[in-house]
């Protein structure tokens, strides 16, 4: 049963102060053309991005910089069948991971192995400053490449999903996604440095009082400009300045 949220994202005092239409005509992609409902589903997804990315990816990514470097993360315990377990908030987390050398033969993951590769669970809900989610769930492989290198650097693909409950609506989001190139410290990798991208395809089920249901798809591209700083663009269409380590989003176009 899902539970009610009730974090509320900060974009949501971004949206158009334009007076709302009494009903959505349902459809599903766009730029919004200017239909503030629209719009407001773009600031909402991208609020929710961004506080999927903070709480939930960032800190499994810096968990697998930590385990390609022989760091157990704190509160995770490992099991007789070599699963790494823990919790990260609300999370439940799994990682199973192993490692390669230079002739492509597993090796320990000491920080000496030339890649580690990890596989990546979680179930639970989320929550930070900017709002939270509820019902998610992850499932991933994740790549730990250069790890003889000061800036390793973070690439996959996954789906996720989960339920994001505001004060302008609910939404049932499913996400495909493929990272590629997320640069860390190597001693202190609390926040990607700035390089790698994130593509993301969403397929969302919006409820909103008062108008009708929408289901939409939407693309979103996440740059990594720097230490703790990235934009997303939705459908190449909207940009937001995000801000990694904190969840939070502001339309910028």
């Amino acid at each position: 049963m899902r539970t009610l949220l009730v974090g509320i994202f900060a974009l949501a005092a971004c949206s158009t102060g334009e007076a709302v239409p009494s009903a959505d005509d349902g459809s599903g992609g766009g730029g919004g053309g200017g239909d503030p409902q629209i719009q407001q589903d773009y600031d909402d997804v991208a609020a929710a991005v961004g506080v999927n990315l903070e709480t939930g990816e960032l800190a499994a990514m810096v968990d697998a910089v930590d385990l390609a470097y022989g760091r157990v993360p704190a509160g995770f315990t490992l099991d007789p069948a070599g699963t790494l377990t823990g919790s990260r908030g609300g999370l439940e987390v799994q990682y199973t991971s192993y490692c390669r050398d230079a002739a492509d033969a597993v090796a320990p993951c000491d920080g000496a192995e030339t890649e580690e590769h990890v596989r990546v669970q979680w179930t639970g809900s989320i929550a930070s400053a900017s709002g939270a989610v509820d019902g998610l769930t992850r499932d991933g492989e994740w790549i730990v490449r250069d790890v003889a290198t000061p800036t390793p650097r973070v690439g996959g693909d996954g789906t996720t999903a989960f339920t994001a409950t505001l004060a302008t609506g609910t939404y049932d989001v499913s996400v495909m996604d493929a990272f590629d190139r997320v640069l860390f410290d190597a001693v202190n990798p609390a926040v990607p440095i700035g390089g790698g991208t994130m593509d993301l395809e969403l397929t969302v089920h919006r409820t909103r009082d008062a108008v009708g249901d929408r289901d939409f798809a939407m693309a979103a591209h996440i740059e990594l400009t720097g230490r703790d700083a990235a934009t997303i663009n939705l459908d190449g269409v909207h940009t937001y300045d995000l801000t990694v380590s904190t969840g939070v989003v502001v339309r910028v176009q």
